[in-house]
Order: structure tokens, then sequence, then C-alpha cells
């Protein structure tokens, strides 16, 4: 897998964590308001029709109809993942040994960039 593509499904992990993010559980620090706004930012993206994220789900090499369905089903359950859901963003499954590609700075980059 390209480095371009793990950097752009990092980005749509990102939405996951965000989207699922627990709001009574925040690090200390971190702005309650800020994670709120983020994770209704996430839960829309996720679950609208945006061009931007067909084409992030496209870099991504995602089906984002597939992806579309998987939000559908985790805001079913109240925005938590699913069972067996949590596999599916294991950053190191998203890069095979050959590529030579730092994970962590890919998925830093990632989060960086947004």
């Amino acid at each position: 897998m390209q480095a371009e593509t793990t950097l752009w499904r990092a980005v749509v992990h990102r939405a996951f964590l965000d989207a699922t993010q627990d709001l009574d559980r925040l690090k200390p620090g971190m702005d309650r308001r800020r994670a709120e706004t983020e994770r209704a930012q996430a839960r829309a993206w996720l679950l609208g029709g945006s061009i931007d994220f067909i084409e992030v789900c496209a870099m991504a090499s995602l089906d984002a109809d597939r992806t579309r369905a998987q939000a559908r089903a985790v805001a079913a359950n109240g925005w938590r993942l699913l069972e067996g859901m949590a596999g599916m963003f294991d950053v190191k499954d998203w890069v095979l040994p050959g590529d030579h590609v730092d994970q962590r700075t890919v998925v830093d980059e990632a989060y960086a960039y947004f």
C-alpha cells in the first residue's frame, strides 16, 4: 500500500475516532466545546454525501458507500464502534512490511493536515 493511501485511511480513522468520542471521558486539558464541535463535524462528514468524503475514500482505497454504511451502523449503535470494527482502524494493517513507511509519521501527518 502506498504512503498516500495510508495517509488518507488515517483521515477516515480520525473521523471515526472523533465521531465516537465519549465527551465524559476527555483527557485532562482537552476543551469540551472543541471536542463537541469536532464530534459533530465528524458525524456529519461520515453520514453526509459530500464530494469531499467520496474523494477521501477513493484516495484511501475505501468504498465510500460501504464506509458510510459502517458509519450508519455505528450511529445506530449510539456512536459506539461495533464489535470487530476496531480492527479496521489498526494502522499496522494499512502498511505492508515492504512499504518502508513510518506508520507514526504518516498518521501524525494526516492529523496535522486537517
